[in-house]
């Protein structure tokens, strides 16, 4: 006899991904920039491929203890106590060069966001460049994605 199988409620379809939230959650309490922080506030950047220049995000910096920068190009994953990033090398002989950084929240001391405008040519003869201010709301659009 074949028993009918019952289909799940979606708050029984969503208790994974509450309970993997929950951890992130416990790993953020006393850490600066945990998971939650870049979930959350650098959220334009989880993707699985380096955002195209044209799509505006800022650019990123992440600061380590050790005293390195990463240049952030995407966020790969992110666990408790480390995420993964795809980090941008500089210009190579076949283009752009990325690597993978596995990096332990403890080891992030500071993140520096700046405008992706800075750096462009500059108008005039005054050889300042032309800054677009960007508004807290436009910021937070662009990181909902």
């Amino acid at each position: 006899m074949s028993q009918k199988q019952r289909r799940e409620t979606p708050e029984e379809k969503a208790e994974p991904a509450v309970d993997v939230f929950k951890a992130l959650a416990k790993a953020t309490r006393g850490l600066a920039f945990g998971p939650e922080f870049f979930l959350h506030w650098l959220g334009a950047f989880v993707r699985n491929q380096c955002p195209d220049p044209a799509a505006g995000l800022p650019k990123v910096h992440i600061h380590l203890a050790s005293g390195d920068i990463l240049d952030l190009c995407h966020i790969i994953g992110a666990a408790p106590c480390w995420i993964a990033v795809a980090v941008d090398e500089g210009a190579g002989p076949d283009g752009r060069q990325m690597r993978t950084e596995l990096v332990p929240y403890q080891s992030i001391v500071r993140i520096t966001i700046r405008n992706p405008d800075e750096g462009t040519p500059t108008i005039g003869f005054g050889g300042e460049p032309v800054r677009r201010v960007i508004s807290a709301e436009e910021v937070l659009v662009r990181a909902a994605g």
